[in-house]
């Protein structure tokens, strides 16, 4: 899982995208009381011994979005799928009793620690001889692009097995955040089922959530967030390579701001005007009562430009 592979299939962000508001499969209710389960365990392993009933295929319940087509896809990358499909495998590796409780709930516990669910999956023994795993899947937000390595992460803040080379996904940034990803004891592997820690990437995806469903929403690169902890203050990335001051966190402006709303104003007046929410310029501020505009940038770039053109001989001379 999380592996950096060449031929790996490239994520969708088209999927991805219908799925921001969207997405979420039901959680299937687990458990029965301790004579039914005692009950039970007879059976199993009856069953496990009859011949034909091992199970051979490890069907997983995928998680689907709607084409503009009608047709339901997969969002999760091939490579992915193959990977998951592996660790519930070998979580049945050399065990011939395959319809018992304890080998359903190796599996669920190897799922529920993969990172790609919300909460333990149901595992159940179906026709066909398939186990058979369903479940609440966490629903990708964006990477967090950190120590030269992107991270994809939940919308619920938690670090997905995905990694990636800088710039290779579609998906929004969140840059430099203060603290790594959750470690497991050893802190040498990532910690799936603990949250991201650090305000900034609370804020930043508490943004993100917003920015993204705006009808300019595909303008949105992600969030610097290098120095919300020393400066309180949220920048906005744009896919163009611009930069938009914020300011405070989306649900606590910060003293003497306008209130998102208005700054979410600022934007879609630029759009609707520019058709770029940055109108052009490599800095803007929309945190005030007025559209401020850094155009220091735009001006040094145009002096060199002269200036290149006076070094440059003229034609016939």
């Amino acid at each position: 899982m999380g592996r950096k592979e060449s031929g790996a299939e490239p994520f969708k962000w088209s999927s991805f995208f219908t799925a921001l508001t969207s997405f979420g499969l039901v959680v299937l209710v687990l458990g029965a009381g301790a004579g039914i389960v005692l009950g039970m365990r007879p059976l199993e392993k009856r069953a496990s011994q009859l011949p034909g009933t091992r199970a051979t295929v490890v069907d997983i319940r995928w998680p689907t979005v709607q084409t503009t087509s009608g047709e339901r896809v997969t969002w999760v990358p091939k490579a992915e799928r193959e990977a998951l499909t592996e660790v519930a495998t070998a979580a049945l590796a050399g065990d011939n009793e395959r319809f018992t409780g304890e080998s359903l709930q190796r599996v669920g516990k190897a799922m529920t620690s993969s990172g790609w669910f919300t909460n333990t999956p149901k595992i159940q023994r179906v026709v066909g001889g398939k186990i058979q795993i369903d479940g609440a899947w966490r629903a990708p937000a964006a990477v967090v692009r950190r120590d030269g390595v992107d991270q994809l992460i939940s919308w619920d803040g938690f670090p997905m097995p995905v990694t990636a080379n800088v710039g290779t996904t579609q998906f929004p940034v969140i840059d430099s955040p203060a603290l790594p990803a959750p470690k497991l004891a050893g802190g040498a592997t990532v910690d799936f089922n603990t949250a991201w820690q650090g305000e900034d990437i609370a804020a930043s995806l508490e943004l993100l959530a917003v920015l993204l469903r705006q009808p300019w929403g595909s303008q949105i690169g992600g969030i610097d967030a290098r120095d919300f902890s020393s400066t309180r203050a949220m920048i906005v990335s744009t896919t163009f390579g611009t930069r938009i001051y914020w300011g405070g966190r989306y649900n606590k402006p910060a003293l003497g701001e306008v209130n998102s709303e208005q700054k979410i104003g600022h934007l879609t007046e630029l759009y609707n005007k520019h058709n770029r929410i940055d109108a052009g310029y490599p800095m803007i501020y929309v945190n005030n009562t007025k559209l401020q505009f850094n155009i220091s940038a735009t001006a040094e770039a145009l002096a060199l430009r002269i200036e290149a053109m006076r070094e440059e001989p003229v034609k016939g001379e």
